[in-house]
């Protein structure tokens, strides 16, 4: 019995191969987490197959298309209306409102909104509150032009005021 095989094209071609190569520079150091190797895929989608992309970055296929779909979602939960109304009113505000201030701002307007819900298109918006630094109580002044004298009691240098 004789068997014939039938020679398969390699699913790798050289232009493939090269782009493959690219991609293994640019991104091996810096694209760290799964998340942002996505997102790197979705800008470059039209630069590189994603096939050849998720096998370099080491990201599944189905992965990358579930995220562009829930990404097409949740901006689709929301109206742009009120999009639009969250981000004016952050950036309208110097870009400090977090999403407690920003939620008193918009329940004057529509009382029916919660503090999840604006934190959530908060959050598909990509903006943040800026938070105050934490207050630290200094007690010693190491900053004075103050002569230190001797303390005869003791016999050690000591700081007068």
């Amino acid at each position: 019995m004789v068997v014939l095989r039938v020679p398969q094209e390699p699913l790798e071609t050289p232009a493939i191969r090269k782009s493959n190569v690219i991609l293994k520079k640019v991104c091996s150091h810096t694209l760290k987490g799964s998340r942002s190797r996505i997102e790197f895929m979705e800008t470059h989608a039209g630069e590189f197959p994603v096939m050849s992309m998720a096998k370099v970055l080491e990201v599944s296929r189905s992965g990358y298309y579930k995220y562009l779909k829930l990404k097409k979602e949740n901006k689709s939960r929301y109206q742009t209306e009120m999009l639009e109304r969250v981000y004016s009113i952050w950036k309208s505000n110097r870009k400090l409102y977090g999403g407690l201030k920003l939620t008193k701002m918009i329940k004057l307007r529509d009382p029916r909104i919660g503090i999840r819900r604006v934190r959530n298109m908060m959050k598909l918006l990509k903006i943040k509150g800026k938070q105050d630094k934490r207050f630290r109580v200094v007690t010693t002044k190491s900053n004075h032009n103050n002569i230190a004298k001797r303390d005869l009691v003791n016999g050690q240098i000591m700081n007068m005021n």
